[in-house]
């Protein structure tokens, strides 16, 4: 299999310079460090995302905090009324 990959200049030089002085090709010295970072451990993740924060608002609503129809603005800025005498 081919695989082409785009580097910074300096990533690449490094890479050129390390595979010279080890005395291999460049595709031979990376193909090694994949293999020793697969042996040392997955490329991938394995600890579950973290889930996002909940808001504020978030928390009110699926605590079943505010009583009524629950049709309430996510931002209370949306709504002008609430915006009245703001400040003063």
């Amino acid at each position: 299999m081919q695989l082409t990959i785009e580097l910074p200049d300096t990533d690449a030089a490094k890479l050129r310079t390390a595979a010279a002085a080890a005395g291999v090709s460049v595709p031979e010295f990376a193909a090694a460090l994949l293999k020793a970072q697969h042996v040392a451990g997955p490329l991938a993740p394995t600890s579950p995302p973290e889930k996002p924060a909940r808001s504020f608002y978030d928390v009110v609503i699926e605590e079943g905090l505010l009583e009524g129809g629950g049709d309430y603005p996510a931002d209370l800025l949306t709504n002008p009324k609430y915006m009245e005498d703001f400040g003063r």
